[in-house]
């Protein structure tokens, strides 16, 4: 499979450009505008650039017989279009060195580390398309775009354009601990009781992965994180104990009676199980007796089992949904030989329950999710990894028992699995991806604004924000469980709004605070999906103001995965961020400095035309009637090369440009394997995004549920690689 099907992408990455210095030729009116460069027939006059034996490329020579040659290559049409003066935007090479080596105060080289658009094909074409030569963006688009980028990607990166799809899955899938909200949800999944106090006790996760907190290489364990969880299981397990969730037994009460032994009644321990719940061992020397953990197990219609029974057969439950697993004898004995341990030394049965409870819930065996193994084979998980995954990804917790079992009898495959996925998308458990996911894909949380920013109380602030988070909450939710197409997360003219927020979004009010109900917008409302709502506005105020750059970046990283990479050892961006904050000039003002400097100019040629047009939502999404400017509202912009008037109308052109999908995709996997993932930039993540977009495209539509199905059904999340993943 080919990539040059992907000759016009919209929006822009990471690679700096520049607005050259030189002019155009005499023979060019300065006045006139060049046309766009789409072709990929070059001129008669026109021959490909040489390259010297040493690998130097030079300028494209004239043709002393254009009659004879051959029909150019790509590769040849992009050498010559990249030494070519694109009107008064120079050349490639002016900004970016003859040799891809990059210009001091221009561009950075197209090669190695500095080129963060080099990864894959798909990558380096969008950001040509979308930005490329800066200044004058719409000048080199389609297949000029196409033909510049194959030359930059075989000349100066030695790779081969056409992707290769056949080489499966590379990447291991890495060990990493449960997080946070997972450790939390875990208890409050065994014992409906003390997640509170696991959740004061650890801290927020301090590093993340595109806002996620699920990739292995960030979620560290330090001395202080251990502290944190040792002091959270020792508070939950407390609790828990106390308000009697562990031990139980199956009626829920701890007796106080030992049964009478049943002579005769087993000779093996397979016949015991078959008569009692929790049996573990038949004791023949004591004449064929059933025991339950230390006790006899009672008679059926007798009494009920012992404390000593309870605390056994409870633990080695508790222990099989942490584990994953059963529990062995030996993991038993020592968990038993803490709570009789602490027992005695305290005289208190109940601290010696705790105690067993805190080694369970801190053991590396239900902290960890998937094995420390040396990577050094590609294998399938295993059907254990497998029903870890799925729980973790759709329930942010362990498997319960029915994923355990069929793991074990090894039917967690085929159609058996994807019973169990719709199984698991159809448990209450499964209401918590929308926040689980929803807030980190989002990154609902760490807003600087404040009540008096808006005019209302913080407490009236609080129980708006509340409301915003639980509209976006809902809507995600709603998008999945119904199983709609992915862009109507983006599309849909309509959310779920409760009387504060109608209100807000000045709307007509038709229900009350307590109630979130789908309220259809207005005809003519520029409100559309998630781009509009309040919640994912409000991520933009920076302490004093709307950021215009903000409100351009969050849809560029969050929906379409193409958001430039943040400048850093630059000093010519430094400066210019440095005197736009000290400048007391118009926004509008701002954004033209941004265009025409070379150091700004490719990343805010995408980022900037979809900030102003949310200028029509005021700090938190309210609907307002001025610009940052205060001039008159005029949202309307060009994005490649597609007009719109306001953010209703922006909403088509991304869509159009077919990125939703795939960075959803995106977005979902980093959520769910527990790596870096990365469409743009990695061609193995790149291809296992597509093919599962192609399964599950229907009439030119993928729908959310189908995708998540078939992303956790694909090799690269059922499979482990050999090479190293972080």
């Amino acid at each position: 499979m080919t990539l040059s099907r992907l000759g016009a992408f919209a929006i822009a990455f990471g690679l700096a450009g520049c607005v050259a210095t030189e002019t155009p030729s005499s023979s060019s009116s300065s006045s006139e505008q060049p046309a766009p460069i789409s072709s990929s027939a070059p001129s008669s006059q026109q021959t490909a650039s040489s390259v010297s034996s040493t690998g130097t490329s030079s300028a494209p020579e004239s043709s002393s017989s254009a009659s004879s040659q051959l029909p150019a290559s790509a590769f040849e049409r992009g050498q010559e279009l990249y030494f070519k003066t694109l009107g008064a935007a120079g050349s490639c090479a002016s900004c970016h060195g003859d040799n891809g080596e990059g210009v001091f105060g221009k561009g950075r080289a197209l090669f190695g580390e500095e080129c963060s658009d080099c990864g894959t094909p798909s990558a380096l074409i969008a950001r040509i398309d979308a930005t490329m030569p800066a200044g004058n963006k719409d000048l080199c688009v389609d297949d000029c775009a196409n033909d510049i980028a194959v030359f930059i990607f075989e000349q100066f990166n030695d790779k081969d354009f056409a992707i290769n799809c056949d080489e499966g899955i590379q990447k291991a899938s890495p060990m990493r601990r449960l997080n946070k909200v997972e450790l939390t949800n875990v208890v409050r999944d065994l014992f409906n009781t003390g997640q509170g106090k696991m959740t004061v006790a650890l801290p927020d996760e301090q590093e993340l992965v595109g806002g996620f907190a699920t990739v292995g290489s960030a979620l560290t364990t330090s001395f202080d994180w251990t502290a944190s969880l040792l002091d959270g299981a020792t508070e939950a397990a407390l609790k828990v104990v106390s308000d009697g969730a562990f031990p139980r037994c199956e009626d829920g009460a701890v007796a106080l009676v030992e049964p009478q032994p049943k002579l005769g009644e087993c000779t093996t321990t397979a016949q015991c199980r078959g008569l009692y719940a929790g049996a573990t061992d038949c004791n023949n020397g004591e004449g064929g007796v059933c025991y339950c953990g230390d006790s006899y197990c009672a008679p059926v219609g007798g009494n009920t089992p012992s404390p000593a029974a309870c605390f056994a057969s409870d633990t080695k439950r508790v222990a099989r949904l942490l584990f994953r697993r059963d529990m062995t004898n030996a993991e038993f004995t020592r968990i038993d030989n803490i709570a009789k341990s602490v027992t005695q030394k305290t005289g208190s049965q109940s601290d010696g329950y705790s105690a067993a409870l805190v080694a369970l819930l801190t053991s590396p065996k239900a902290i960890y999710s998937l094995p420390a193994d040396s990577k050094e084979t590609i294998r399938p998980l295993t059907q254990a990894e497998l029903a870890d995954r799925l729980a973790l990804t759709l329930w942010g917790s362990i498997p319960d028992e029915i994923l355990i079992d069929l793991a074990n009898s090894g039917e967690l495959k085929g159609a058996m699995l994807e019973t169990q996925i719709d199984r698991m998308l159809a448990d209450s458990r499964f209401n918590r991806f929308a926040s689980v996911f929803g807030d980190a894909w989002i990154g609902l949380g760490g807003y600087n604004l404040e009540g008096e920013d808006l005019g209302i109380t913080n407490a009236q602030f609080a129980e708006l924000l509340a409301d915003m988070k639980t509209e976006t909450r809902l809507f995600i939710a709603h998008i999945i469980k119904d199983n709609l197409p992915i862009n109507t997360l983006y599309t849909a003219n309509y959310s779920f709004l409760n009387a504060r927020l109608q209100a807000h979004y000045g709307f007509n009010v038709t229900t009350d605070n307590a109630s979130f109900i789908k309220t259809d917008f207005p005809a003519g409302s520029a409100r559309r999906g998630l781009l509009t709502q309040a919640a994912i506005l409000a991520k933009a105020f920076d302490g004093t103001k709307t950021s215009v750059v903000k409100r351009g970046v969050l849809p560029l990283e969050a929906f379409i995965c193409t958001a430039p990479e943040p400048p850093t050892d630059n000093p010519a961006i430094e400066e210019a961020i440095n005197m736009q904050g000290a400048s007391n000039d118009s926004e509008k003002d701002k954004m033209a400095a941004r265009a025409a400097n070379s150091a700004c100019a490719s990343c805010h040629a995408s980022i900037d035309p979809i900030g102003w047009v949310f200028t029509e939502f005021g700090a938190a999404g309210e609907p307002i009637n001025t610009d940052p400017d205060g001039d008159p509202l005029d949202t309307s912009g060009i994005l490649d090369g597609q007009r719109f008037e306001n953010a209703h109308g922006l909403v088509d052109v991304l869509v159009s440009q077919g990125h939703f999908e795939s960075c959803f995709a995106n977005k979902f996997l980093i959520h769910a394997i527990g790596r870096k993932v990365s469409y743009h930039k990695s061609v193995e993540d790149q291809c296992a995004i597509d093919q599962a977009l192609n399964a599950t495209r229907v009439n030119g539509e993928t729908r959310a549920r189908d995708l998540i199905k078939s992303l956790l059904q694909s090799d690269i999340a059922t499979v482990s690689g050999n090479v190293e993943a972080l």
